[in-house]
């Protein structure tokens, strides 16, 4: 069976620490199946946006295989080929749209709060420092909470594109804020934030139970974004 497996630097799974072996080549595991402890676990293309990394294999899945809908646990598993176009400049760049579809959203929301001028400054600045600035200031014109906080939002995520804690553009100058991340680990949490701001925004325009739908869309367009780049699906 075909799926797909994101794994750090170097092959290693990020949280069973274990170096995979060269293409081709088999893992078995010694015991029955069992999430997140026993098995080789990887991923449908649907399953993609959960478990983002540094490197994305196609696997082969062979034996007993248990599907769940975070992933799949299968006996026996393989490499068959890195998919190269995910390297880390598609991670930047797949971090940056993120950032700017949440810049996106904090602008449809200042447009319903009555602010277009205030919209149009968030989402036509040209630099992600620029849009943050927009961000920034567009939350001294408005004492909405859900606008502000889909303004936070975006600036949050340009912080944290940048290298930095997401919330370092609301700390006092001086204060210690940069964070050491792949751009793996960058792409894996902008999404989130993107999606989870996307769901907010649906929430100030409705009601708690809009999120989901919000959350949804917005994971749909991140993973077509990812099918479009990388040639999967």
């Amino acid at each position: 069976m075909k799926a797909y497996k994101w794994l750090s630097p170097g092959q290693v799974g990020l949280f069973s620490n274990f170096t995979w072996p060269p293409p081709g080549e088999w893992v078995v595991s010694e015991a029955p199946v069992q999430d997140c402890l026993l098995g080789v676990h990887a991923l449908r293309f649907e399953q993609l946006l959960d478990w983002i990394d540094d490197e994305l294999w196609e696997v082969e899945l062979a034996g007993a295989i248990t599907e769940r809908d975070a992933m799949l646990v299968a006996e026996q598993g393989r490499l068959v080929r890195r998919v190269e176009q995910w390297d880390e400049p598609a991670a930047r760049s797949f971090s940056e749209v993120c950032a700017r579809r949440s810049a996106g959203f904090a602008a449809q929301a200042l447009r319903g709060a009555g602010l277009p001028e205030e919209a149009d400054r968030v989402e036509q600045a040209g630099e992600l420092s620029a849009m943050q600035e927009a961000a920034i200031a567009a939350l001294q014109r408005t004492s909405d909470a859900g606008v502000s906080e889909a303004l936070a939002f975006a600036a949050d995520l340009v912080s944290l594109v940048g290298g930095s804690r997401p919330d370092a553009w609301g700390q006092p100058a001086g204060a210690a804020s940069t964070v050491t991340q792949s751009a793996g680990a960058v792409a894996a949490n902008a999404a989130f934030v993107a999606a989870h701001a996307a769901g907010r925004v649906a929430v100030a325009a409705s009601d708690e139970a809009a999120y989901g739908v919000g959350f949804a869309r917005e994971r749909t367009w991140q993973l077509a974004w990812l099918e479009d780049v990388l040639h999967l699906g």
